[in-house]
């Protein structure tokens, strides 16, 4: 079932996660990877384990955010930082929205207020990952302006499927700047 409402953008509350939250986003998570179908993982993760996630992100003030409708969380998204501190600049998006809320603009609406707290929180590059055959994921991301940077083939099998992995990628600061590449040389 869809919710198909002309006015779900105006009852959509977007803000960012607390930690009165973890244990709802825990199960949204897990709803959708129990899909097997959009994430990497195909359940969600201990609570404790997500709770120190969420607390950490907090004290850092990394951009992860909830939608809410009538009280209710129905997705998230997070930018986390790359690591180690030379990868830092980047920011590694996350995200998901349980089912009966897809297609009526909600992952635009998160996706959309995430970018503008990574600009804030002061990333110059977000990267994800999306399976290639999750077409609705990746004509929004290409809607932000994401860019293919590259494919992994074959990269996930699972229940005898193989899916192909897109690599995108945005830059929220000026990538006209020249690029420094080490040519290695062969022997």
């Amino acid at each position: 079932m869809f919710v198909n409402t002309e006015n779900l953008k105006t009852i959509i509350k977007i803000r960012n996660v607390e930690i009165d939250d973890v244990e709802a986003l825990n199960k949204v998570i897990d709803e959708v990877s129990r899909e097997r179908q959009y994430l990497a993982t195909t359940s969600g993760f201990p609570l404790e384990n997500h709770m120190q996630f969420v607390q950490n992100n907090l004290q850092n003030d990394i951009p992860q955010l909830v939608s809410i409708i009538n009280d209710e969380i129905i997705g998230w998204c997070d930018i986390l930082p790359k690591r180690p501190e030379e990868f830092s600049h980047v920011g590694y998006l996350g995200m998901g929205v349980l089912k009966k809320f897809r297609k009526n603009g909600v992952g635009s609406q998160l996706l959309s207020t995430c970018i503008e707290e990574a600009k804030a929180y002061g990333f110059e590059k977000i990267e994800l990952e999306v399976f290639s055959d999750n077409f609705p994921a990746v004509k929004m991301y290409e809607k932000f302006g994401f860019k293919k940077e590259g494919l992994k083939i074959k990269s996930r099998k699972l229940d005898g499927k193989y899916q192909d992995i897109l690599l995108l990628s945005l830059w929220l600061k000026d990538s006209n700047k020249k690029c420094t590449t080490v040519k290695h040389r062969g022997k």
